[in-house]
């Protein structure tokens, strides 16, 4: 089980600000001297369990980089108590993760630790039950992400459609409601990473309703009943998720009501 300075420890190596990591430095310098002389776990499959359902963040091709500590283990078997049915599982591809189970507290967990600057890419993200993912990754070297991020930034559409509410607040126009249907068909074109970012520049409350939309279009969690459903976006603010359609889908549909306060509704 972690403790609070292994916690503590990883939040410190998370944190955009590197000044908080200061601190740690003469602990990190002296672990990870201690970690390079143990042996290699490449070119094996390591597992490792999360008990929360994030697997809709990680797409086929993607590219990123884990920056703490992360204790993963040769044996599939020894996530189970990690997991359950609203989990992600990672099946990771290692190249130099380190063989810790001769130091292990439990020496029957086959140890095995990822190190902190992790560059790791996505081979395919599955959704294996309604909250169960199990993301397949392999670590790959630094050279080898800057080639893929590359040939990403060639051919894949990153895509944010920004609606800005405070028209269909004071109108509910017709006109207002076609070009937002326009917009959202046009941008949906092949992209990967789509997200919805709605801004209410009103005076007013609005609370979204979703509803009318096929399980089969959408992919995973990433679907609007799941992230707009009941969200209410107080006046002159923002809320942005991520939608994405199932890829063997060609269109998606789903119907969005923003509710107000002593105005009219208004549906999508």
């Amino acid at each position: 089980m972690p403790t609070v300075f292994y916690k503590q420890l990883n939040q410190a190596l998370r944190e955009q600000n590197r000044e908080a990591l200061k601190p740690w430095f003469s602990f990190i310098r002296l672990i990870m001297s201690g970690l390079e002389k143990l042996p290699d776990a490449s070119g094996e499959t390591i597992w490792r369990g999360i008990s929360e359902v994030i697997g809709s963040s990680y797409f086929d091709n993607m590219t990123f980089t884990w920056w703490s500590f992360s204790s993963c283990t040769r044996d599939l078997k020894v996530i189970e108590p990690f997991i359950g049915l609203s989990s992600t599982v990672f099946a990771i591809e290692c190249k130099r993760a380190k063989d810790v189970s001769d130091f292990s507290a439990i020496k029957d967990e086959a140890e095995v630790i990822l190190l902190p600057g992790t560059n790791c890419h996505v081979k395919s993200s599955s959704l294996l039950h309604e909250k169960l993912y199990i993301v397949h990754l392999k670590e790959i070297f630094e050279q080898e992400q800057n080639k893929l991020q590359n040939e990403q930034q060639a051919t894949a559409i990153a895509t944010t459609i920004l609606i800005y509410l405070s028209s269909f607040v004071k109108t509910a126009s017709d006109t207002a409601v076609q070009s937002f249907k326009k917009q959202i068909k046009l941008k949906w074109y092949r992209s990967i990473r789509t997200f919805l970012d709605l801004v209410n520049n009103s005076d007013v409350t609005l609370q979204i309703e979703v509803s009318d939309l096929d399980n089969y279009d959408w992919d995973g969690d990433s679907r609007p009943d799941h992230v707009f459903h009941n969200v209410k976006i107080p006046p002159y603010s923002n809320v942005k998720k991520r939608l994405e359609i199932n890829a063997k889908s060609s269109s998606a549909i789903s119907s969005m009501r923003f509710k107000q306060d002593g105005g009219k509704d208004v549906a999508f």
